[in-house]
């Protein structure tokens, strides 16, 4: 018994605010179940990182933008000593020399070198 109540309570929860997110077919959260505070997180695609930090001098974390220049994306790292746009790109040395709260920001993609 508890557990059929249990299953009708989470099915009533579902794509409900406060709730739990479902997934659309692509296994994907669907963009009506995303706070809206994130949904315009994406900043667009600048040429270089000049150009990113003049169109948006400051972020909140889950910013980011693509960079024509360094053809990766780049994420609002306020976790660093003095917040700004980083390159999610970095080497395992430059992010072994992270702070906790700058690894916690972004979403790191480790490479070569």
């Amino acid at each position: 018994m508890a557990s059929a109540i249990s299953y009708e309570l989470l099915k009533s929860m579902q794509g409900q605010p406060g709730g739990l997110a479902t997934l659309d077919s692509s296994g994907l959260i669907p963009v009506s179940q995303v706070p809206s505070s994130l949904q315009n997180s994406y900043k667009g695609e600048f040429v270089d990182t000049s150009a990113l930090e003049t169109a948006h001098p400051t972020g909140v974390i889950a910013d980011y933008a693509y960079n024509d220049d360094t053809t990766s994306l780049w994420y609002w790292d306020a976790g660093a000593d003095t917040p700004g746009w980083a390159n999610q790109q970095i080497t395992a040395t430059a992010y072994a020399s992270l702070s906790i709260a700058s690894k916690a920001d972004v979403p790191w993609v480790i490479i070569p070198g």
